[in-house]
């Protein structure tokens, strides 16, 4: 898929292409961390992708306290 993308990436990036007015939070402490967070924001994850995450979060529930 994203083989070039870190997990970070990814999450901000699903954040970004959601429907709903969000943005994505990430803390960098170095100008290297800087530049990794903003690769999230170059690509979009397609509808089928976006969908394919869903399903997933969806079959892992709620997290149990």
């Amino acid at each position: 898929m994203y083989q070039d993308k870190i997990l970070g990436q990814l999450a901000a990036n699903w954040v970004i292409c959601q429907d709903e007015l969000m943005v994505p939070l990430v803390g960098s402490r170095t100008p290297e961390q800087v530049i990794e967070n903003a690769g999230a924001a170059d690509w979009r994850l397609t509808d089928e992708e976006l969908k394919l995450i869903d399903q997933y979060v969806e079959e892992l529930g709620p997290p149990e306290e």
